[in-house]
Parts: C-alpha cells; structure tokens; sequence
C-alpha cells in the first residue's frame, strides 16, 4: 500500500461532519456546565443527569411587575446539532398564558429569533445566556412580539390587554404557583 493511500468506509467530508458535531457538542456542554454555575438572572439551568447536553431543563422565574410575578416556570431546550447556528426548541413545561406561546407549549420561532437577534449579529454570537435573556423579556413584556401571536391566546392581548393580564395572572397562580406549592408539599 502506498502512502497516504489506505482505504477507508468513510469519505473525508463525513470525518469532518462527525468532528464537527462532536466539537459543536462539546461546545454546549462547556455552556450547559458554565450557565449551571453562573445562571442569567431569573433562571435555574438543572442538573442534565442523562449527559445528554443536547437537551436542558431550566426554571425561569416570572419578572416583577409583569403578569408572570411571582410563577415558576419550568421549560425544557432542545438544542440542534447544527448549534451555534440554530437556536433549540424551547417548551414551556408549566402551563403558561402567554401570547407566543403555541399549541404543545413551544416558543413561536420567529418572535424567539425577532427579540434574540435585534441588531442582526446572529444567534452565534449571543450564546445560551442571551436565549434566556431573551425569554425573560418575553414574560416581562408579553406584547412585545404582536404580529405573530399565536396559541390559545392569540390577539387577545391587542383586543383587551387589562383582561390579558388578568388571565396571565390567574394562570401563573394556578400553575406556576399554587400547583408548584401542591408539588413541593405532595
């Protein structure tokens, strides 16, 4: 056999691929192990016990002064391979009234990418931390993102934004309060 010339089931693109997912996964679990000892402000990123840092559990506590005040909200993110350059999927665990928030509790996209990437650097440039920022906002000003409202709340927080926040409020006690409470004590 000559030199170099040793023959191989994978091609060198799909070495580079795999090298690439593996470097690219190493890079959230530094994030993953980073943001667990030093979380956003109002965030708790969990323990990932399986290893798997594809995919996280965190709580988000509701901001003061927003219909949020005072809920804890447990979400999940399951981060893509193709990471830093997509964002993950984001669930809300905790029920949640909140007008981007879609049916099976998922973020809306577009309003996730529209308030992350403001002033157009790209997702890749932010980090994890600034996807937690960016939810925190999310709760703090629910209107922010009026175009593409969606789920069971939809518009209505253009239509009556008193009577919004007053359903925000009774959901954020029932189920990320007193439902919290029942979980803690039970």
């Amino acid at each position: 056999m000559a030199d170099g010339a040793w023959i191989s089931a994978e091609t060198e693109d799909e070495i580079y691929d795999r090298a690439l997912v593996l470097v690219r996964k190493a890079d959230i679990r530094n994030e993953f192990e980073r943001l667990e000892r030093n979380p956003p402000d109002g965030c708790y990123i969990k323990a990932n016990h399986d290893d798997d840092f594809l995919f996280w559990e965190a709580t988000v506590f509701g901001p003061k002064g927003s219909p949020y005040e005072g809920g804890v909200f447990d979400i999940t993110l399951k981060c893509k391979e193709e990471n830093p350059f997509v964002w993950p999927d984001v669930t809300f665990i905790t029920k949640i009234y909140h007008p981007i928030i879609k049916r099976h509790s998922k973020i809306c996209e577009w309003c996730l990418l529209r308030n992350v990437d403001a002033d157009n650097s790209g997702p890749w440039h932010k980090g994890i931390i600034r996807l937690f920022e960016t939810i925190q906002n999310l709760l703090n000003d629910p209107y922010s993102c009026p175009s593409h409202s969606t789920g069971e709340v939809g518009n209505g927080h253009q239509i009556d934004p008193d009577l919004f926040a007053q359903a925000a409020k009774e959901w954020t006690r029932r189920y990320a309060q007193e439902y919290k409470q029942q979980q803690a004590s039970g």
